[in-house]
């Protein structure tokens, strides 16, 4: 098993003095396990992601360490080797293939002279057919549709091939089957003890098919654990101003569903 990703201390301030503040504070994401971080509209999310990349602007404090060694003292080459990183939205300035894209993915790996290798483009062919995107592999991504571009961008990610993967909303543009598809893929790369974390907007996906949930509010860590213990009524109430109840599906994993505040009437 790989060592989880701990963060000691962190904080990130966006947009100068006055701007918003994210933490500090301490945290874990346990090697192994599928991590889903939510939260309301700006809580800190995606400053949280962009943080653990140490992306700029942000005025970062702290420490991000794995496996003893603190990941903001390392060169953006070895972080790269370290940290997959796929954003809401991956934008392209050339007209890249489907790909060309993915096998960005691989460049922290490549030699001196920066040759991409039959190894390397196999990987991506392979992360491109993990996503059900490898029909595309010939299409120029800027023509894909948002969901296709989507399945590109997580590919990309999986080529990287990381202890560490960070996904910034990545099922938001997909449908259902692709939702479920991806989930899967994401335990798989989980499973070998790598650190897999994902911003989720979907509180009831988030209990079904992720172990952890780290809940931000206002720059703030207000519970983090297993989903179980996190996502409760009373913190979803609390943190979000929504009523929901727990359920118990077949399998015996629990999920939420909103309350909503005026009843659906069946169609006539």
């Amino acid at each position: 098993m790989r060592p989880d990703l701990r963060l000691d201390a962190l904080s990130a301030r966006a947009g100068g003095p006055g701007g918003f503040t994210l933490g500090p504070f301490s945290t874990h994401f346990p090697a192994g396990a599928l991590t889903a971080i939510v939260g309301p509209n700006g809580s800190g999310k995606t400053t949280l992601l962009r943080a653990m990349m140490e992306t700029r602007p942000l005025a970062i404090t702290g420490r991000v360490d794995l496996g003893g060694q603190d990941l903001r003292q390392v060169t953006l080459r070895a972080r790269a080797r370290t940290i997959a990183f796929v954003p809401q939205r991956l934008e392209l300035r050339f007209p890249f293939s489907a790909l060309e894209v993915v096998e960005l993915g691989r460049t922290p790996h490549l030699g001196f002279y920066g040759v991409t290798s039959g190894r390397d483009r196999e990987l991506a062919r392979q992360a491109l057919e993990a996503t059900d995107a490898l029909h595309l592999a010939a299409r120029r991504y800027d023509t894909l549709s948002a969901g296709e571009q989507q399945r590109v961008a997580i590919a990309r990610g999986l080529a990287q091939d990381t202890p560490v993967l960070l996904l910034d909303e990545p099922l938001a543009n997909l449908d259902l089957a692709h939702q479920e598809l991806i989930v899967r893929q994401l335990h798989r790369v989980a499973e070998p003890g790598r650190v897999v974390a994902m911003v989720l907007h979907d509180l009831a996906l988030a209990a079904t098919v992720c172990e952890r949930t780290l809940v931000l509010d206002r720059g703030a860590v207000v519970a983090a654990g297993p989903s179980s213990d996190t996502l409760t009524p009373e913190l979803v109430a609390r943190v979000f101003g929504v009523a929901v109840e727990r359920l118990t599906l077949s399998d015996g994993r629990g999920t939420l569903a909103r309350r909503l505040p005026v009843p659906i009437r069946a169609a006539e």
